[in-house]
């Protein structure tokens, strides 16, 4: 899973900088329910 995120956001650049935020909101909710499995992977996630 962490590779995978990891690449959408930093390799995929069109897409998570999308004009409507779509991609800001995909990583913000996943942070969120990382959080509640794995607080120290969803807090380097929020950097």
């Amino acid at each position: 899973m962490h590779a995978l995120i990891g690449a959408f956001a930093r390799q995929n650049l069109i897409n998570f900088h999308s004009v409507d935020g779509s991609g800001y909101r995909f990583l913000a909710d996943l942070v969120i329910q990382l959080n509640a499995l794995n607080p120290p992977i969803a807090s380097n996630w929020a950097r």
